[in-house]
């Protein structure tokens, strides 16, 4: 098998998701939390990336429905790989995994917010086909 692989998250993997999770966020999501996410969320798709056999990075996106547009928008909500296993190709699978999944489901276009200062993901969006657009996100805390 080859070193890298990508597979759609379920509930049991809800400790590894956890642990990814908290490398990336920091503490806060609890593996219950997860779990019980992954088995009610209708718009999120959740993949999970393995390098060497260990889970090694996820990627979330989103699929949403509008009555604004008539084909369903995308999201690559969040992306991330471990630091031991960046470099193998296990981002560029995972976002291409979530790709294939999301133009399965009629996404014609996906959307991906990063940092500008995120050189490193900004780099790889760019190497997979993403193009800067200008827009300015807003952000209030409720």
């Amino acid at each position: 098998m080859d070193a890298c692989y990508v597979r759609w998250a379920g509930p049991a993997d809800a400790a590894s998701l956890a642990v990814l999770n908290t490398a990336f966020n920091g503490p806060g999501v609890s593996e219950q939390e997860i779990a019980e996410r992954l088995t009610v969320s209708h718009t999120e798709r959740v993949a999970l990336g393995f390098w060497n056999d260990l889970p090694s990075g996820f990627a979330c996106a989103q699929c949403l429905h509008s009555i604004c547009y008539t084909e369903p928008q995308g999201e690559l909500t969040e992306l991330f790989v471990i630091e031991q296993a960046r470099g193998q190709g296990l981002a560029m699978k995972l976002i291409s995994f979530l790709e294939q999944a999301l133009r399965e489901e009629g996404v014609k276009s996906l959307r991906v917010t990063t940092g500008n200062a995120n050189l490193p993901a900004r780099k790889l969006y760019e190497k997979v086909g993403y193009k800067t657009k200008d827009y300015l996100t807003l952000s209030k805390r409720l």
